[in-house]
């Protein structure tokens, strides 16, 4: 069912063809979502069933939440916000 529904959206142009989906990159971009939101840790890392708080951690050190991070932080600086 999961495959299919990719391999359908896959061909309907939504998703590139290139992009390799699975069922962990979709928890992954979830509890990258949640911590974005500013959830903490703590929070994310029991919903999402973590025994310890260091596996939640490298979901907050991913490469794509710094960058997007970084970029907020850019344009923060780029308006004059204070901090």
């Amino acid at each position: 069912m999961f495959k299919g529904t990719i391999n359908d959206l896959i061909g309907k142009g939504i998703i590139p063809k290139n992009k390799r989906i699975t069922l962990h990159s979709l928890r992954h971009g979830r509890v990258v979502d949640l911590l974005n939101k500013g959830y903490g840790l703590d929070i994310v890392g029991d919903y999402v069933g973590h025994k310890d708080i260091k596996t939640t951690m490298v979901y907050a050190h991913s490469n794509s939440r710094k960058k997007k991070l970084l970029k907020e932080i850019q344009k923060d600086l780029d308006r004059g916000t204070n901090f």
